[in-house]
């Protein structure tokens, strides 16, 4: 289900029973958050650093000149130890391709002498990695239009012939494009290539750009920047595959991060589907791009690393309508919701966190924030649900969003909000104060809620 740009209603049915909806253990891995890192460190303490983190996507460096050191002679031996590695541990694997050797080219960005030894690395990179299937995401290029190393024209014939050697080796590869440093939308360089390339994109291609903060003449608001972006491209999915903050600072930099990423969680728009944060780590301590890791030399974490691990969830504004007909509100002091407005209201608007990311779909787990900052919170069984809880980091404020319906935007179809600590469902009780009771073991009438998203 994807969410548009519009107010739309999400209706749920319930009837789903616990044993099918509660995970087993922990949170999911969260594949539309990611990080940026090296193919060889998709191995030991840094692919458990990465497992930890929970994204479930990766950008490494599959450059030509890691693949075809001599000219006609490929090896993916070592590389592909490593990404078999990062594929089992279930990550998303985007494979920048760029980089040519001393061989093909006069600089590491610069375009290559010959395009069809750049058709036959991308060739040979796309058919070795076939059996990956939709886990693997080809780009064209890194940052092509930095410092005009690739003109518009130039860029436009490196992805003929990379789509060409795409569509030889395999047909349902996806590729990522143009990976472009994000001054290129205010010079024209993104529109004029995008205009190009775009009519010879295929359904399941993804644009790609980069974002970084405080950068002189680039576009200072994220949000107006990505969502330029995608209206640009027609609505076209769109991944941000370079974001982060250069802060030696931990402090600072956890801070930093933490705006981007909830940048993110925020977005009105699902094309915008994909975030990776660069880098979780470099490897060398004089590196002038440590102060982007996430991790230590020594591989231990900055508080980054913990504040972006904290926060991968998505973000919508919603109100829920009870079986009464009314909506809920959270308007008193005691917290107590109740479903007594017959307008939502800024005490009847509250943020959900879908914590899986994402759409929100059958199955989610949720949290529930009313405009005071308090999250809706499970006391104990058989009492009111209240929104006093002012950090949700408990099962007690945790919900299971179910759904049985076969059309979930159909008006008639319901919500149920399953308490994730007690099995217990959200119910209206029957009194006049219309209070929201943590005491239904199944669900029936009163245990439907629709939510509508802002």
């Amino acid at each position: 289900m994807r969410w548009g740009w519009t107010t739309c209603v999400l209706t749920i049915a319930a009837g789903v029973g616990v044993e099918t909806l509660l995970p087993s253990a922990g949170l999911p891995r969260h594949p539309d958050y990611g990080v940026v890192t090296s193919v060889q460190f998709l191995d030991g303490p840094t692919l458990a650093r990465l497992q930890e983190l929970g994204a479930g996507s990766v950008l490494i460096d599959l450059g030509w000149s890691l693949v075809e050191r001599t000219q006609d002679q490929f090896d993916f031996t070592q590389l592909q130890t490593w990404i078999d590695q990062g594929h089992a541990a279930g990550l998303h694997i985007f494979m920048s391709l760029g980089d040519p050797p001393e061989w093909a080219a006069p600089c590491h960005e610069c375009m290559p002498y010959d395009l069809m030894d750049w058709y036959d690395y991308v060739y040979h990179v796309i058919a070795r990695f076939r059996y990956l299937g939709n886990d693997v995401t080809f780009g064209i290029w890194n940052e092509p239009n930095l410092d005009v190393f690739l003109t518009p024209d130039l860029y436009v014939d490196l992805f003929n012939y990379a789509n060409l050697a795409r569509l030889d080796a395999n047909r349902a590869a996806r590729l990522g494009v143009p990976e472009t440093e994000h001054g290129a939308v205010a010079s024209g360089w993104f529109a004029q290539v995008m205009n190009s390339i775009g009519p010879r994109l295929l359904p399941q291609d993804v644009v790609t750009v980069h974002w970084y903060p405080g950068l002189p003449g680039r576009s200072p608001d994220l949000t107006l920047y990505m969502e330029d972006v995608v209206q640009r491209v027609g609505g076209r999915e769109t991944w941000l595959t370079e974001t982060g903050k250069f802060e030696p600072d931990d402090a600072n930099q956890a801070a930093g991060i933490r705006d981007i990423v909830m940048t993110f969680n925020r977005r009105r728009s699902s094309e915008w589907a994909k975030i990776f944060i660069y880098r979780l780590y470099g490897g060398d301590p004089p590196d002038n791009q440590t102060p982007y890791q996430l991790l230590r030399a020594d591989y231990s974490p900055r508080p980054s690393f913990d504040t972006y691990r904290s926060i991968m969830y998505r973000i919508f504004s919603v109100s829920v309508v009870a079986a009464n007909g009314r909506y809920l509100t959270a308007a008193d002091a005691g917290g107590y919701i109740r479903a007594n407005s017959d307008t939502s209201g800024p005490d009847g608007t509250f943020e959900l966190d879908d914590l899986n990311g994402g759409s929100l779909q059958s199955g989610d787990l949720v949290r529930l924030r009313s405009s005071s900052g308090a999250y809706f919170h499970v006391v104990a069984r058989n009492r009111p649900l209240l929104a006093n809880d002012a950090c949700g980091c408990n099962d007690d404020s945790v919900f299971v969003v179910a759904t049985l319906s076969d059309d979930p935007a159909a008006a008639s179809a319901a919500v149920t909000l399953q308490s994730y600590a007690t099995a217990d469902y959200a119910s209206l009780d029957g009194g006049r104060a219309a209070d929201i009771l943590m005491t239904a073991r199944s669900a029936g009438p009163r245990e439907m809620f629709r939510l509508v998203v802002h």
